[in-house]
């Protein structure tokens, strides 16, 4: 289902240039209001453009601050726009073609958003009775904090290009619930690393250049039985490699745990 949250944010910038415009402080936190529902909005838009790169649970998440953070360590160029443009590839020994430009992405960036989204969020509250008898009610201060953001909102929402995105992905089974799951690289040949959205069961990707494949393994560590004449060595999965972790060992038959280091329990 494909949401038109950039109309969305559109409409609650209207609202909010609305409200600015009738210069009447008591309409200053709606104002405020409808540009945080904007910045939410914008957010929430380029997070649909990586809707199959994404595990289920990050839909839910609403601030829009974690969801670039998560984008973010998905593709480090996330929350940057740039020019885009195209050219048809010529033949060899022939003139080259032009470059045809498509527009200008922008996006509302993770330090915008930072900049921005607490600070009108401290414009929704009565002001306390320490700032009422003190004079610190700047409503001017508030105005100009809240066009700036408007401006900024209104520059990214009148690009001619949005979700211009592009990504290789590796398509593969979870070692242990053996569930399908694409995780996107950098380039077909990169390395990685990926967590399993329904087990998070970790995998490491390696490309061999013989085969012209990602090799894919499951991600552990490797843990040698400290009893002594015991050769058993226990492997243990990446995601559970943390202190608390608890198990008997095969050959020996006592109990460990990880904690600083490895102890016997027993």
């Amino acid at each position: 289902m494909n949401i038109k949250f950039r109309e969305n944010a559109k409409t609650a910038l209207r609202k909010a240039k609305e409200q600015l415009e009738e210069k009447d402080d008591a309409l200053l936190r709606y104002a405020a209001l409808e540009l945080r529902i904007c910045i939410e909005a914008l957010t929430y838009d380029r997070a649909q453009g990586y809707m199959p790169d994404l595990p289920p649970s990050t839909y839910a998440k609403w601030q829009p601050k974690k969801l670039m953070e998560i984008l973010i360590d998905l593709d480090p160029t996330a929350d940057r726009g740039g020019a885009v443009r195209f050219k048809k590839e010529s033949q060899e020994g022939q003139p080259e073609y032009p470059w045809v430009e498509l527009g200008e992405e922008r996006v509302f960036s993770l330090s915008q958003i930072k900049k921005s989204y607490d600070a009108l969020g401290n414009f929704l509250h009565h002001p306390t009775y320490h700032q009422i008898i003190n004079g610190e009610v700047p409503n001017e201060t508030i105005r100009q904090k809240c066009e700036g953001i408007a401006s900024q909102l209104d520059h990214v929402l009148q690009a001619t290009v949005h979700n211009f995105l592009y990504a290789s992905r590796l398509k593969y089974h979870c070692f242990d619930c053996e569930k399908p799951q694409i995780k996107r690289l950098k380039s077909e040949t990169s390395d990685g690393e990926g967590t399993c959205w329904d087990c998070s069961a970790e995998h490491s990707f390696h490309y061999d250049q013989n085969t012209g494949k990602h090799m894919i393994t499951r991600k552990s560590y490797f843990a040698q039985c400290p009893t002594e004449g015991c050769t058993v060595t226990k492997t243990i999965p990446a995601e559970k490699f943390k202190e608390g972790y608890a198990w008997k060992c095969i050959g020996c038959s006592k109990q460990f745990d990880i904690a600083i280091g490895i102890r016997a329990t027993d």
